[in-house]
């Protein structure tokens, strides 16, 4: 597919120029499309102009672009990144225009994809999700301490980063220097000296600035649980009873491929003080997988003593990365149907 219609491309244009006003939320939406991907292309597109100018040069491009490495269409690689970070309803219009323009939907994780997903936390490169990435430039703008260029400067020294000194604009404010720091240390993938991924000093520095705020060390933890010396990956599993021989073959496939601790409320648990027990294994978990069947939504959904509810209101509430393993296609239906506190899941 290498046009829109018209009308079809005004209505792109002026959906992808309100979620890409700044730099920042451009290279976080091109990154988390395209950098892990193809590279190739995610270095080729100009992310510089205004938003209008940036949102049309960027359609087009991936029009002529068409198909990465994996076989998806660019244009439908992005859509469903934004699909993750808007409303139901716009959700709902992605939906459409992908299936108008023939572009296969992914937003349904493939259960058969779940080891490698999870696996893929410990590859060279540490990737972030676009909600991720936004937490952490966050962060480092208000807890690394990097108003000044000597702060800048002294803080890429205690991370160990000093090669980045000579490569970085060390100007400008703190959410730009941020954004440029994250960009440079995902570019560079490995560290030549330790072959670790280049952002995890700094992760590690950033973790020793957070003490004292808890939610803030918890999410810097489940980025760098892969990378911890000599420490398994802890996983969280969270489903409905009558899902149980599916739950079970996922926990057994999980553990035969990957080097993990895997937390099912079946074992390992204090029956009693089953709640206590339940809080202690989401706040020490890395992961957060929830099995997502027919039932999985129904009417307990809205009891607030459920207990799937509870797990994942709880692993959102700790910032968890949270995978749905879905099941026979289901998913997860609109916010308009769910309590508040697992709205956009």
């Amino acid at each position: 597919m290498r046009s829109l219609s018209p009308d079809h491309f005004v209505a792109l244009v002026d959906f992808l120029a309100a979620h890409v006003i700044g730099e920042a939320a451009r290279d976080a939406l091109l990154t988390e499309a395209f950098y892990q991907v193809d590279p190739r292309l995610y270095h080729s597109l100009d992310q510089g102009g205004a938003p209008r100018d940036f949102a049309m040069r960027l359609v087009r491009s991936l029009l002529d672009y068409e198909t990465l490495p994996t076989g998806e269409h660019a244009l439908a690689a992005l859509l469903e990144v934004l699909r993750a970070q808007v409303g139901t309803s716009w959700q709902a219009q992605i939906d459409d225009w992908l299936q108008q323009w023939g572009l296969a939907s992914r937003h349904a994780l493939a259960q058969e994809d779940v080891p490698a997903l999870v696996k893929g936390g410990v590859a060279s490169s540490l990737s972030l999700s676009a909600a991720s990435r936004r937490r952490l430039l966050e962060l480092l703008a208000l807890r690394a301490g990097i108003l000044t260029v000597l702060d800048r400067q002294t803080f890429l020294e205690d991370a160990g980063l000093a090669q980045f000194i000579s490569k970085l604009p060390l100007g400008g404010s703190a959410e730009d220097f941020a954004a440029a720091l994250v960009r440079a240390l995902q570019q560079q993938g490995q560290l030549s000296g330790t072959g670790e991924p280049a952002l995890v000093p700094l992760l590690r520095l950033l973790r020793e600035r957070v003490v004292g705020h808890p939610q803030e060390a918890t999410f810097l933890e489940g980025l760098l649980a892969p990378y911890e010396v000599g420490r398994p990956l802890k996983l969280f599993v969270s489903y409905r009873r009558h899902s149980w021989p599916f739950t079970h073959r996922l926990a057994e496939a999980l553990s035969q491929r990957l080097q993990a601790e895997i937390f099912i409320d079946y074992q390992k648990i204090d029956q009693a003080n089953f709640a206590s027990s339940i809080e202690q294994h989401l706040h020490t978990s890395d992961v957060v997988l929830l099995v997502v069947t027919h039932d999985t939504f129904g009417p307990r959904i809205h009891e607030a003593e459920d207990w799937l509810r509870r797990e994942v209101a709880l692993a959102r509430a700790l910032g968890k990365p949270l995978l749905l393993i879905s099941v026979d296609g289901q998913l997860p239906p609109p916010d308009s149907d769910l309590p508040t506190d697992l709205h956009g899941l």
